[in-house]
C-alpha cells in the first residue's frame, strides 16, 4: 500500500485521499475526513445526454455570489436617477425611463455597490441577471435597491442601494456617512452566505462519462455507460432528493453520513466498499473474508465501532483481551485493582494460556445431564476372556463340556471341530454337567469320533480322568446336577435308548450290557496315570463301591 496518493489531481476533477491516510480514517471513524465526496448516478432518462446531467450538476452545486462575481466597488454616487460612472450612465438612465417599480429617490443611499459579475461562469451555472437580482431582493426585502443591466451586455453590472423607508428627509445627508460601512458588511454577507443556487456543502460537482454494471431481466449484467457526478463534499439526504438522482445507487464516502441517513447495514457495506477501494488501487488483494470480519466488528453493535483504545478497548471484555491491544499496563492495574475476572471465552485469552480457542474444534462443547444420569442403569455385560470360565457357563453351547479349556495352546483346541463350527446355542437339557451326557452334542462321551486318546496329536494327561472332580456329574454331592432339575426330563425328544451315544455300560448308567464304544481292553484304549480302574471315584455298579482289578479277573473265571 502506498503511503500517501491524491488520485484525480486537479481542477476539473475531484482530489480523492487514498493510502494510509484514507484508511486511518475509515479504521478510526473520522468525523472530519479531508475529501469528503459523492457518487451521484443520474436516472435512466438523464444520465445518457450530457446537456440533462450538466442541468443536475448546476442544480446541485452550491453558487454563491461570490463565486460568480469579478469584481465589487463602493462608489458615493449622490445621484440615484443617474451616475457619475461613466460606464453605467446608458443602462441606468435606460432602466428609469421604464423602471420595474416604483422608487423614491429621496429614501435611496447615496452610497453605490457596484458588482461586476464573471460572464463566463454566470454561463456555466446557468445563472441570469433577473435570477440574482431577484436572490437578492427576496433575502433583503426592500431594505436594498438593486438594479443590473442587460445579460448580452460587455459587462455585467448589479448597483446596490440602501433605502431607508423611515429615515426624515433632513436626516438623510447625517446618516450617510454610516451607510458606507454598513454597505461593506452587507458586502461581505452577500458575497459568502447568499446561496444563488445549488444544496449546501457541495462545493464543486463535476461530471464524468463512466462505466456501469446494469442488469437486465433477460441477459443479467452487462457493460454499459453513462454519466455520472461527483461531488466535493457530503449532503446526502439532499442530494437524494433531487428528482434527477437515483437515490438507490447514490453512495457517500463519509461513513458518519451513511449511518445517520441509511442505517447500520448500508453503513457495512459502505465500509467494505471504502476498505476495498484503498487496498485494490495499488493492486494489492485482501480476501474477502478479513474485510468481513473487520467491518462486522465495527458495526455488529449497532454504531460504528473505531478500531482504536476509545472504540474496541470500551468493549464489555475480558481484561486480558482488552490489554493486547493498547494500554496493557493501565488496563491490568485496573483489572487488579477492582478484582475483575475473566473467564477466557475469547480467542486472544486462551491463546496467551495455550489452550484451546473457542474456534473450529473448540467451538462447542459437551454437558452431561445430570438429571439423566441419576436414572441410569448400569450394565454388566459377559465377561469371555477368563479362560476355565467360559466352560463353565450354564447352557452356553455344546462346546462347553470340551477339554479345549485346559492347554489352550495344544493342537486339539486349534483343530477341534466342537470349538470352530458348533454353533453357539443353548443347551437343551441341564446347565453343564461333565461331559454333557443327555445333550445332543455331537461329542458327549470321552469315546466321542472328535476324541480319541489314541490320536497322533493326543497325549493322556490329567486334563481327563474319571475321579477328577468335573468329571463326576452323578456324584451326590455334586453342587450342578439335581433329579429335579426344570432343565433335564428323561422324556425329552432329544433322548432315545439306541441313540449311538448312549451306552449303558457308561459310568453314568447302571444297567445295560457292554458298550459298543467303551471296553476297558479296546485296542485304542492304554491305561495311563491319569485313569485308572483302581481309581476310588469310579465303580461300574454304583457311585459309592470301589472298583478293583481282583474282582474284574474273578468275574472273567466264572464267565469261562
Amino acid at each position: 500500500m502506498t503511503l500517501n496518493t491524491f488520485h484525480y489531481a486537479g481542477v476539473s476533477a475531484k482530489n480523492v485521499t487514498l493510502g494510509v491516510p484514507r484508511l486511518r480514517e475509515i479504521i478510526n471513524v473520522a468525523k472530519k475526513i479531508k475529501t469528503p465526496s459523492l457518487s451521484v448516478y443520474l436516472k435512466p432518462e438523464v444520465n445518457k445526454k450530457k446537456e440533462l446531467a450538466k442541468n443536475v450538476q448546476c442544480a446541485l452545486e452550491y453558487t454563491t455570489l461570490r463565486s460568480v462575481t469579478h469584481a465589487t466597488e463602493i462608489w458615493y454616487d449622490p445621484d440615484p436617477l443617474g451616475t457619475i460612472i461613466e460606464e453605467d450612465v446608458e443602462f441606468v438612465r435606460s432602466y428609469y425611463e421604464m423602471p420595474d417599480e416604483d422608487i423614491d429617490p429621496d429614501k435611496i443611499s447615496p452610497w453605490l455597490l457596484r458588482i461586476e459579475l464573471n460572464r463566463e461562469m454566470m454561463v456555466d451555472k446557468k445563472l441570469s441577471m433577473a435570477d440574482i437580482a431577484e436572490k437578492i431582493n427576496h433575502e433583503f426585502d426592500d431594505d436594498l435597491s438593486c438594479i443590473f443591466n442587460d445579460d448580452n451586455a460587455d459587462k455585467l453590472i448589479l448597483r446596490v442601494r440602501i433605502t431607508n423607508d423611515e429615515a426624515p428627509k433632513g436626516e438623510i445627508q447625517d446618516e450617510s456617512a454610516e451607510d458606507d460601512v454598513f454597505l461593506k458588511k452587507i458586502e461581505s454577507n452577500m458575497l459568502t452566505e447568499m446561496a444563488l443556487r445549488g444544496i449546501p456543502d457541495i462545493n464543486k460537482v463535476f461530471i464524468k462519462y463512466g462505466k456501469v454494471n446494469k442488469f437486465e431481466d433477460t441477459d443479467g449484467f452487462k457493460p454499459d455507460n453513462e454519466w455520472m457526478l461527483d461531488t466535493e463534499g457530503v449532503n446526502l439526504l439532499a442530494v437524494m432528493c433531487h428528482e434527477d438522482v437515483d437515490a438507490t445507487r447514490t453512495t457517500s464516502n463519509h461513513l458518519i453520513e451513511v449511518i445517520e441517513v441509511l442505517g447500520i447495514e448500508a453503513v457495512r457495506r459502505a465500509l467494505l466498499d471504502e476498505l476495498r477501494v484503498v487496498i485494490s488501487f495499488d493492486g494489492s488483494y485482501v480476501n474477502y473474508r478479513h474485510l468481513a470480519i473487520l467491518c462486522d466488528t465495527m458495526t455488529y453493535r449497532g454504531h460504528l465501532m473505531a478500531i482504536t483504545r476509545h472504540g474496541i478497548n470500551r468493549n464489555d471484555t475480558g481484561p486480558l483481551m482488552r490489554c493486547s491491544f493498547e494500554e496493557t499496563v493501565d488496563i491490568l492495574l485496573d483489572a487488579a485493582v477492582y478484582a475483575e475476572s475473566d473467564y477466557l471465552r475469547g480467542v486472544t485469552e486462551n491463546i496467551m494460556l495455550g489452550q484451546l480457542a473457542p474456534i473450529g474444534t473448540g467451538g462447542c462443547a459437551l454437558y452431561l445431564n445430570d438429571q439423566m444420569l441419576q436414572q441410569a442403569i448400569e450394565l454388566q455385560l459377559p465377561s469371555y476372556v477368563e479362560g476355565l470360565d467360559f466352560g463353565m457357563t450354564p447352557a452356553r453351547s455344546p462346546i462347553s463340556g470340551t477339554p479345549y479349556h485346559e492347554g489352550m495352546m495344544s493342537p486339539s483346541y486349534l483343530l477341534s471341530p466342537n470349538i470352530r463350527a458348533s454353533p453357539i446355542t443353548d443347551a437343551q437339557f441341564s446347565p453343564y454337567v461333565g461331559g454333557m451326557a443327555f445333550s445332543p452334542a455331537p461329542s458327549p462321551g470321552p469315546t466321542s469320533p472328535s476324541y480319541n486318546p489314541s490320536s497322533a496329536k493326543y497325549s493322556p494327561s490329567h486334563a481327563y480322568s474319571p475321579s477328577s472332580p468335573r468329571l463326576s456329574p452323578y456324584s451326590q454331592t455334586s453342587p450342578n446336577y439335581s433329579p429335579t432339575s426344570p432343565t433335564y426330563s428323561p422324556t425329552s425328544p432329544s433322548y432315545s435308548q439306541p441313540s449311538p451315544s448312549y451306552s449303558p455300560t457308561s459310568p453314568f448308567t447302571t444297567s445295560g450290557g457292554p458298550s459298543p464304544d467303551y471296553s476297558p481292553t479296546s485296542p485304542n484304549y492304554s491305561p495311563s496315570g491319569s485313569y485308572s480302574p483302581t481309581a476310588p471315584g469310579y465303580s461300574p455298579s454304583s457311585t459309592g463301591q470301589q472298583f478293583s482289578p481282583k474282582d474284574t479277573d474273578k468275574d472273567d473265571e466264572n464267565a469261562q
